[in-house]
């Protein structure tokens, strides 16, 4: 449809952006003093920050979005179902859409993710441009396909005059039923994920544990080429293991998506 997701770029999705990346920093530098003490007993193995940094960052991005997602989802569906009751009560479509505005702004305020383009869309609609066609723009900004269907369904209705409010109700009928089974794929695999965590985590306090307890034991690991590459290649073996187990879980997600 779209070709570039412009919600991506609004005021507040930059703010949450920063965040990400202070949270990325902050991730990542830990995760650089863990590896570089357990793995290598060095503080060498620092200028591999950057590297963990970045992957760090890819990986709360891509979270991040997918709640972005969901919560315009959210929005939307809610913004649907309050024109469904301003045209139920006898408003037009144009003078629904503005009342469901001010209900936005009331509700979510300025946080909203859909409430900035939706003013866009009653601004030009008083500039006396058809709502269908604003709305066409309103979707093409957004790039999600639950908004894009009733976009399309919306402008053949309001030319062939056909019943807003059911198309509405059932669109929105149709998006509360894909994030009930978002809900219910992400609830099967919150405990795969507790595992994936847990076995990481121990793996790395068990290399602690006996570090501290018995570093006779493992001191030719360190400080030596030959220790150095077992290390890395034990470290590279560990990542790939955790990113295989990921990847297997995220695999029933991203249709969702």
């Amino acid at each position: 449809m779209g070709v570039d997701r412009g919600y991506r770029e609004s005021e507040i999705v930059k703010k949450a952006l920063f965040s990400q990346k202070i949270k990325a920093i902050m991730y990542g530098f830990s995760a650089s003093i863990i590896i570089s003490w357990t793995f290598y007993d060095s503080a060498w193995a620092m200028i591999l920050s950057p590297v963990i940094i970045y992957l760090t960052y890819r990986i709360l991005i891509k979270y991040f979005f997918k709640e972005m997602y969901e919560k315009i989802l959210i929005e939307y569906q809610d913004f649907l179902n309050g024109i469904v009751t301003w045209i139920s009560s006898g408003s037009s479509i144009e003078k629904a859409f503005l009342r469901e505005e001010g209900e936005l702004l009331n509700y979510l305020g300025e946080e909203s993710l859909i409430l900035t383009e939706l003013k866009k869309v009653n601004s030009k609609v008083r500039m006396n441009e058809p709502i269908e066609r604003a709305f066409y723009e309103f979707a093409r900004y957004f790039d999600i396909d639950e908004i894009w269907e009733f976009a399309e369904i919306f402008i053949f209705s309001k030319r062939l005059g056909g019943d807003y409010s059911k198309n509405m109700r059932l669109c929105a009928d149709r998006i509360g039923e894909v994030l009930e089974v978002r809900r219910e794929i992400v609830s099967q695999t919150v405990e795969k994920r507790t595992e994936v965590k847990s076995l990481a985590l121990i793996s790395i306090f068990l290399l602690l544990f006996i570090k501290k307890s018995s570093y006779d034991f493992v001191s030719p690991l360190y400080h030596s080429l030959a220790g150095i590459l077992v290390m890395s290649a034990a470290l590279i073996i560990y990542l790939v293991a955790i990113w295989l187990a990921i990847r297997i879980i995220e695999s029933g997600e991203e249709d969702c998506y």
